[in-house]
């Protein structure tokens, strides 16, 4: 699941908004790039999702504080260690007021929001296991869709960035963590499968015909923006319920090149989004030689980069704590 959420980020990022090419301008360009990115969107809620399945273990013994210091040395010393880093790189003159913003909204970068959330998970995690464990499967599922509920009213009725602060981004992830236990046991069963796969193509399907009302329109409204946009829209929410449920299902057996990769995941997480935008400089990017080619290559050579310099820093003793150790 690290391997296949880490696939589907780079092609996030490389197939961003900013980057890819206009409908109008070059529209086979754009349905590669949107196909891409729709078929993507469950990367972040799965990694949630997958967090919750090994953490929220209810049986799991261990103090707060033993747990915390374990997560603090993952997630803690990475946070600090590239919020500088990008803040630096982005900000050689000083910092300005919109850096500051952005810094208090929890993205001194843009995907360093991650860990903001994944670190105001693991501080409710001790509290949530001993709820957890008095609730069976259902009202475990209650309570994680209960979860999302809100968090989906809530991305309804308020913009984004209103009233986002660093301190509570991770509050409307918690369903999704909840629902990474509910959901970690193999079913084995034919039909569980092909309902996850329908759930993630349908899901896909919606978000890819939305984007590409909002691009013909050029005036996209609210509703549709909501509807197709955003880890708390109805669709996105089904697509990541569904990849995760695909994946436990399918993946029997890990390879060792796999193992490899998830070892330094987070340090390609980390660092790509530097090595992307340094290609860019010399265009490299999802428009070279058109999408067709410049997608996959730009994934492939930023996936290389990133991790060729993540498992140099993972053989360094001191280095290897700024990519969770």
């Amino acid at each position: 699941m690290r391997v296949c959420g880490l696939f589907a980020v780079l092609l996030i990022h490389v197939c961003g908004f900013s980057r890819r090419p206009a409908l109008a301008v070059d529209p086979t360009g754009w349905w590669i790039c949107n196909v891409a990115s729709a078929l993507s969107q469950w990367a972040v809620p799965v990694f949630v999702m997958l967090s919750g399945a090994l953490l929220l273990d209810p049986d799991r013994r261990e103090s707060w504080l033993t747990f915390l210091r374990k997560r603090f040395i993952r997630t803690g010393l990475p946070l600090l260690f590239w919020s500088v880093f990008y803040l630096r790189w982005t900000n050689p003159h000083g910092m300005t007021p919109t850096s500051w913003e952005f810094l208090r909204q929890g993205r001194p970068y843009y995907h360093l929001y991650f860990l903001f959330i994944i670190f105001g998970l693991y501080l409710l995690t001790p509290p949530l296991r001993i709820l957890l464990r008095f609730l069976g499967d259902r009202e475990r599922g209650i309570l994680g869709g209960l979860a999302l509920g809100i968090a989906a009213a809530t991305a309804y009725w308020r913009p984004e960035a209103e009233g986002r602060t660093a301190w509570t981004l991770f509050l409307p992830y918690i369903g999704f963590y909840i629902f990474g236990l509910v959901l970690r046991r193999r079913t084995r069963e034919p039909f569980t499968l092909i309902f996850a796969l329908a759930g993630w193509l349908l899901s896909a399907g919606y978000v890819l015909f939305g984007e590409w009302v909002r691009a013909a329109a050029n005036e996209p409204t609210t509703g549709l923006r909501y509807v197709i946009q955003g880890h708390f829209s109805p669709v996105v929410i089904l697509e990541s319920l569904s990849v995760f449920v695909l994946l436990r299902e399918l993946v029997l057996k890990e390879r060792v090149w796999v193992r490899k990769v998830a070892g330094v995941s987070l340090g390609i997480f980390l660092v790509h989004p530097f090595i992307l935008d340094e290609l860019a400089y010399v265009h490299l990017d999802n428009r070279w030689h058109g999408p067709a080619v410049g997608v996959p290559v730009t994934t492939l050579v930023v996936l290389v980069l990133s991790f060729a310099i993540s498992w140099l820093i993972q053989r360094v003793p001191v280095l290897r704590y700024i990519n969770g150790g």
